[in-house]
């Protein structure tokens, strides 16, 4: 605007400049006449030049007043681009928070499936475990001490035998025995007495229902009826005197290799009683699985309905013969020590023929197996 009023005054002065050099080369009057109007037509183009002047200051305030509202319309713009921009951002961060704590809620029904799926899996496998060393108790306290004794009353069976009658039958660290077999331990040091193994003799009569009278020093156990020859009207019966080897069997007085002991209440008596005594039943110790097998007869489980029937009976009674009167011969044919070694060596050449007849039969059914497979293939 300065440069404009500059001008416009440097042109006002121009036309002065111009009126008075006209006034100097007119000498006449007319001369002077055309200066007074040259002055006047320079005061309009002044007022001229202010009235534009004017113009164009307001057209330029207009001008910068459009521009600073375009401005604050442009700097208002921005901030709502920016105030929407973070709301999107917060927006996409809770968003992101949600999918977080959605991942992390996931991940921990995840985390807890996965272990109840351990402790479930857990749990069947210590069942199954437990399950089995309950089934298999008297098997691991075997394994586990040298010491102990396994006690097995019932027959031992083949597994296929076993499996032809299956479910109906027991097992006992890879043994079978048939159904209604009954076994239970004790420490070798509890029933080695008089370098001798002992039975429980009641625990056995407990299984076949005998009953049992006496007093500490001698005790009876009357079986069931059933004996053939008995001497009561109730069934055969065996009197121990404890402490020592006598026993009266029918009321016939016979000698043990070692004495009856009581122990907790119970009658117990050398093993060979089993065998010299009990008409049905044998009894075998196996050094080798530390087992005492106590084997019925018949084949039948222990129970009052299967009874017991003792060897000797009134009628092979025969006088009593002091052993100072017989010979030495005589004496050693009846030694009870030499009779019961004859005997276990006459029992383990039986079972040891037995195993070797049950394991040719095994190799020929394994032999006509592949002979029929190799016959299936051609």
């Amino acid at each position: 605007m300065t440069g404009r009023n500059t001008s416009g005054t440097r042109q006002g002065g121009t036309g002065g400049r111009a009126s008075g050099a006209g006034n100097a080369r007119g000498a006449s009057a007319s001369g002077g006449r055309r200066g007074n109007a040259g002055g006047r037509y320079g005061g309009a183009d002044r007022r001229q030049r202010a009235a534009e002047y004017q113009r164009l200051e307001r057209e330029e305030q207009n001008s910068r007043k459009k521009w600073q509202q375009e401005q604050e319309r442009l700097r208002l713009e921005a901030e709502e681009a920016a105030e929407r921009e973070r709301a999107a951002a917060r927006k996409r961060q809770k968003k992101a928070e949600r999918k977080d704590r959605r991942a992390e809620g996931l991940a921990q029904v995840l985390s807890h499936i996965r272990l109840f799926f351990i402790l479930f899996f857990v749990t069947i496998i210590l069942s199954v475990v437990g399950g089995w060393m309950y089934l298999n108790a008297a098997s691991i306290r075997t394994m586990m001490s040298g010491d102990t004794v396994v006690y097995v009353l019932g027959r031992e069976i083949t597994r296929e035998q076993a499996r032809a009658v299956s479910p109906n039958y027991e097992y006992y660290r890879r043994r079978y025995f048939t159904e209604g077999s009954h076994l239970w331990s004790y420490d070798a040091e509890e029933v080695y007495i008089n370098n001798d193994w002992y039975v429980d003799f009641s625990l056995i009569g407990s299984y076949y229902g005998f009953v049992v009278t006496g007093d500490a020093g001698e005790y009876s156990f009357i079986t069931q009826i059933g004996s053939d020859n008995r001497a009561s009207a109730y069934g055969d019966v065996v009197r121990f005197h404890v402490g020592t080897p006598v026993v009266e069997i029918n009321g016939i007085e016979v000698r043990l290799p070692h004495p009856a002991v009581m122990k907790n209440g119970d009658i117990w008596v050398p093993y060979e009683f089993i065998n010299y005594y009990v008409a049905d039943m044998t009894a075998t110790y196996d050094s080798s699985l530390s087992t005492m097998s106590l084997t019925p007869i018949n084949d039948k489980p222990a129970s009052p309905d299967n009874p017991l029937h003792l060897t000797l009976k009134h009628e092979s009674y025969a006088p009593h013969i002091a052993e100072s009167s017989l010979s030495e011969e005589i004496l050693q044919q009846t030694d009870p020590e030499r009779i019961r070694a004859e005997r276990e060596a006459k029992k383990r050449r039986a079972a040891e023929e037995a195993a070797a007849a049950a394991r040719a039969a095994e190799e020929a059914a394994a032999a006509e197996t592949d002979y029929s497979i190799y016959d299936l293939v051609e």
